[in-house]
């Protein structure tokens, strides 16, 4: 059996007990065991700290052109996600 992907709305109740809500629904459905399997043996789950991630945003924005429109909404959604992070108890940044 393929495992169910809940929705934050319905975690802690079962598949059987519970239609997906607000659009949640199992991310593999339709998708072969074999299938899933291949997925598994591809996937990479990778770890990086609230600190390096802060620094890779900070690189992203400083590659960016301040003049370009495009630029200067990717860095304003960049610094403002850094700061929100910044204000968050626990993540060293």
């Amino acid at each position: 059996m393929l495992p169910y992907l809940d929705c934050p709305r319905t975690w802690g109740i079962s598949r059987e007990t519970v239609r997906p809500a607000w659009g949640c629904m199992n991310a593999f459905d339709g998708l072969g065991e074999d299938a899933f399997k291949s997925l598994l043996d591809r996937l990479h789950l990778t770890a990086i700290s609230w600190t390096g991630f802060d620094h890779a945003m900070a690189e992203i924005a400083d590659r960016l052109d301040p003049e370009d429109p495009g630029d200067q909404t990717l860095m304003n959604l960049l610094n403002g996600f850094r700061s929100q992070v910044a204000e968050q108890e626990g993540t060293g940044v």
